[in-house]
């Protein structure tokens, strides 16, 4: 017989079992009791997580560290210029000289990436942004004292000018490696090990029935027990899928993945409260802590043209594999209006996940798979989170379980408790995205 995913020292397989277990110590609600079946399309980011065996893992603490691999080397050849000593390069001759001072951002005008990624030897092709069938052959010849780029032009008189750090900066696309006979061995491209930290939430829901009303002919307790039971489990699981989506943050840490600071978040008797890190938290981080830039994409419904929404779909989609959209109503209504507006695009339902009916959005690059989230209002109303289900974690120190309480009340109480955090991986492969 499988296990009910009830336990309190043994397997619960019954009602009377439940009731009996409720009012005498604690009960585990284990996967086996499909929690996240309750109500999933009120906490839809949880039922994702609870649903998905692979991304619900057991935690070692309430504070944990580990180890990610953010690749030395990016896998996306695509650069930007941000800086060069050397711009004007149209007339110039092929090996004529070694140019200096060349570093590159990942997005046009962004943030120069330091340390750069490349190696000597690397080739790299320079793409005029004008006329894009412009474009130069350069090879890295060494770093300066700065840690830019020095290079040697391939092609002769380019017939363009490097331009930098502007909306319309050259692109730079890594193509290959050369090096010379003889040469020395090549210099190692790896991926450098990063620690990471991640916080364990505690979260708690306290229900009861008094006296008077388990005395009333009107009812049954263990009915009556058993609905309160079920209240409370919806309001946990409704509290943490919100927290760990949008609402939690790690307040003792300027970096949300870094270790934790010398000032934590503390409680009337001195207690760590400890707060996980939510899918916002960690996006809004990306920016800096990443290697795809900014993850926020800001458009306007009104005006927001097919060009701008699928560079945006192109860019949020560059890293990760996996995405699945969480999405306020007011953002699926400007999709719809957007679809209404330009026939490339078409808004249909999509498949059923977990007992949740999920919106299939189809743009010419990649269709979006989108759950509209009841729990986003106000100003998520028009927002739309896209993670990469395959690079998060849900972290769980100990199960959730009911325990009875005293209590001075004439009233049995109880309360559901349940200690889980987030783990965000790679916070490039996550988006946020607003629709204003």
């Amino acid at each position: 017989m499988p296990k009910s995913g009830l336990t309190y020292g043994v397997d619960i397989t019954s009602r009377t079992q439940l009731i009996d277990g409720l009012d005498s110590q604690r009960v585990f609600f284990d996967d086996d009791a499909k929690l996240h079946e309750l109500e999933p399309s009120a906490n839809p980011f949880l039922t994702v997580l609870l649903g998905m065996k692979t991304a619900k893992k057991k935690a070692s603490g309430d504070l944990e560290s580990y180890v990610e691999h953010r690749g030395s080397y990016i896998n996306d050849p695509l650069y930007y210029v941000k800086a060069s000593d050397t711009t004007a390069i149209a007339a110039l001759n092929a090996n004529a000289a070694e140019y200096g001072g060349l570093s590159v951002s990942l997005t046009p005008a962004g943030n120069a990436i330091s340390p750069h990624p490349f190696k000597k030897g690397d080739v790299m092709i320079l793409v005029d942004t004008v006329d894009e069938t412009k474009t130069a052959t350069i090879i890295m010849s060494d770093t300066d004292d700065d840690d830019e780029i020095k290079f040697k032009l391939l092609t002769s008189t380019p017939g363009f000018d490097i331009v930098a750090n502007a909306a319309n900066a050259t692109k730079l696309y890594h193509v290959g490696r050369a090096f010379a006979e003889g040469s020395e061995e090549s210099e190692a491209r790896y991926e450098k090990p990063v620690t990471c930290w991640n916080e364990i939430g505690s979260f708690k829901e306290s229900y009861s029935i008094t006296d008077q009303l388990a005395a009333s002919t009107q009812i049954v307790y263990g009915n009556e027990m058993l609905k309160q039971l079920s209240w409370a489990q919806k309001r946990l699981l409704k509290d943490a899928d919100r927290m760990l989506l949008y609402a939690s943050q790690r307040i003792n840490a300027t970096n949300p993945f870094a270790a934790p600071g010398n000032s934590p978040l503390l409680n009337a008797d001195g207690e760590i409260i400890r707060t996980s890190i939510s899918m916002e938290q960690a996006i809004r981080a990306g920016e800096a802590v990443g290697i795809g830039g900014n993850r926020l994409f800001k458009m306007t419904s009104a005006t927001v043209t097919p060009d701008i929404f699928d560079q945006n779909v192109i860019d949020a989609t560059r890293y990760g594999s996996n995405h699945l959209c969480f999405a306020g109503a007011g953002f699926v209504a400007a999709l719809s209006s957007m679809a209404r507006r330009n026939g490339q695009y078409k808004l249909e339902p999509g498949d059923t996940m977990y007992g949740m009916k999920l919106k299939k959005y189809i743009t010419p690059y990649q269709d979006l798979d989108i759950v509209i989230h009841k729990g986003m209002k106000g100003r998520l109303d028009n927002a739309m989170f896209m993670v990469d289900m395959n690079q998060i974690h849900l972290r769980q120190l100990i199960p959730m379980y009911s325990k009875p309480l005293v209590t001075n009340r004439t009233a049995k109480k109880w309360e559901m408790r349940w200690d889980v955090g987030l783990r965000v991986y790679l916070p490039e492969a996550h988006s946020l995205w607003f629709m204003v």
